[in-house]
């Protein structure tokens, strides 16, 4: 059985990502596809927009066969990191295909950029960390690091995309798994701020919601998406930001100092910084522009307040760096016995919470509880049951 895996956010799902769900099927030729999807927070480090039974809903509605969860612990982390997880879990309950969008749909390229980046690894991160050290960006080091070995590519790590695509294809390596890659070009600027039907930018969609500019919104997501996220924002279940940047600037305030150095990944005083700031900081999106600097991007900074506000730790991080067992949120009832087989796979699947036993479910729960408070909704992750299913995998 040809089963693909996907690995997305869909926040919200636009047109862009039903091209995608539907030229990877085909191109795989793919007998069933799985979406490994990360359910309330985002891999930039904020809540996702809208509720995940919502996101969930509208993967299987443009082409998902079946939705598992990359859980809050895994998804908050850097590119690699938030790959490996991912594609782990994907070749755990059977994929044996991963589709993926990227700026440069050249296979071959992103392949000797990423066994590069594998079989060089230390090197790389060192040889980045001594031009960060004589004033250079984290994002000027790497594509100047990576250019020395590699003509091109230095710009292909600028694109996003690209840098998920190469950690992608970094991780099916450095796991040693059987996944055939399958690379979609992905058109339009990922950060363009006008909402273009044709070539449709997450980040102007959802600056469309919080405007207000529902015809730009509509304009840009498939129907059945645009129904569902409608819905949503009439019962009022669109995430609450300021509710979501209190939450953040409350927590960071009231942290300890140890709590500041058990953080995943904190390093060369980046603490104290923070720790500073946030002591004197009045809003949570001023505490970001004032961390921010060349050296390090506002993306690290977001994504260590969310870590902060869930409770994770490096040492959490350490005791299971890959997830065990994989949370069932939704899965098709016209396909539901495609999967049969994979309830036989490496890592076992589950679509209660409660019978999860991993280090990752407490992170999770908060992470639910959390987030549907800044949606106004309740979202207790061990009463969540599997969407447009009949059965569990596991029964």
């Amino acid at each position: 059985m040809n089963i693909l895996g996907i690995v997305a956010e869909y926040n919200p799902l636009h047109n862009g990502h039903a091209y995608h769900l539907k030229m990877a099927r085909e191109r795989a030729q793919a007998d069933a596809v799985i979406v490994c999807m990360t359910p309330c927070v985002t891999q930039r480090g904020t809540f996702a927009c809208l509720p995940a039974d919502t996101r969930v809903r509208m993967a299987l509605s443009y082409g998902a066969d079946a939705v598992i969860a990359l859980p809050a612990l895994y998804a908050v982390r850097s590119a690699e990191e938030y790959a490996q997880a991912a594609v782990s879990l994907l070749a755990g309950v059977g994929c044996n295909a991963l589709a993926f969008g990227a700026e440069c749909p050249d296979l071959s390229l992103l392949r000797r950029v990423s066994t590069w980046m594998v079989e060089s690894r230390e090197l790389y991160r060192d040889e980045i960390r001594t031009a960060m050290q004589n004033g250079q960006s984290y994002a000027e080091a790497s594509s100047m690091v990576a250019d020395r070995l590699i003509s091109g590519a230095g710009n292909l790590l600028h694109q996003p995309n690209n840098i998920l695509a190469v950690a992608y294809l970094s991780a099916i390596d450095r796991l040693g798994v059987h996944m055939i890659p399958y690379p979609i070009q992905r058109t339009g600027d990922y950060h363009d701020h006008t909402a273009d039907p044709f070539q449709p930018s997450a980040s102007a969609v959802r600056e469309g919601i919080i405007s207000g500019n529902w015809s730009a919104v509509q304009s840009c997501l498939p129907e059945k998406s645009y129904h569902l996220l409608e819905q949503d924002a009439h019962a009022g279940h669109l995430l609450d930001e300021k509710a979501q940047d209190f939450l953040l600037i409350s927590t960071l305030k009231r942290m300890t100092m140890s709590q500041w150095k058990s953080l995943p990944e904190i390093s060369e005083g980046i603490e104290d910084r923070m720790r500073k700031l946030a002591e004197s900081a009045t809003s949570y999106p001023g505490f970001i522009e004032q961390c921010t600097t060349r050296r390090y991007p506002a993306s690290r900074f977001r994504r260590l307040s969310m870590q902060a506000l869930l409770g994770t730790t490096q040492q959490q991080l350490l005791a299971e760096p890959l997830p065990k067992t994989a949370l069932l949120l939704g899965c098709a009832s016209s396909s539901f016995t495609v999967f049969h087989d994979v309830k036989n796979s490496g890592i076992p699947i589950e679509g209660n919470a409660a019978k999860i036993h991993d280090a990752w479910v407490r992170i999770e729960q908060t992470a639910w509880a959390l987030h549907g408070l800044c949606c106004h909704k309740s979202q207790l992750l061990f009463r969540h049951h599997v969407l447009h299913s009949q059965a569990s995998f596991s029964e």
